[in-house]
């Protein structure tokens, strides 16, 4: 996959970015098999084969599979989305809830309003 980032690829192809484009904390690249023991080190018990048929699009992957591997690799479950077409976006989105409260309450006003011109641009003028 190239460094386009996530875009609407498929699930195994986000995975495989994510494994080519952000290393191990030891500054490794990751394999299917240090992907499945970051994840059964962090409570969620995967196999180096399912991981290889993550890569694949040869299993379907869980919810709670999902947000283990965002938070093995530090990206928001967004990046998994077929929505996702930034690749700095889930990133951002994660870290928000890490925000202070008051910032995080002025993010959520920027965001309805930013919602809100959404919604008046697609009213019809003819109504």
């Amino acid at each position: 996959m190239s460094s386009e980032g996530p875009g609407s690829r498929s699930f195994g192809e986000r995975l495989r970015w994510l494994m080519e484009t952000y290393p191990q904390p030891n500054g490794r690249a990751w394999t299917p098999g240090a992907v499945a023991k970051a994840l059964t080190a962090s409570g969620h018990p995967v196999s180096r084969q399912h991981v290889w048929k993550l890569l694949r699009d040869g299993a379907q992957p869980s919810f709670a599979l999902v947000d283990a591997l965002a938070h093995v690799f530090n990206v928001g479950v967004e990046t998994f989305s077929e929505r996702s077409t930034e690749p700095e976006l889930p990133a951002a989105l994660y870290r928000a809830g890490e925000l202070p409260q008051e910032q995080l309450t002025h993010l959520a006003q920027y965001i309805r309003f930013l919602e809100s011109q959404v919604d008046s641009s697609r009213e019809d003028p003819n109504e």
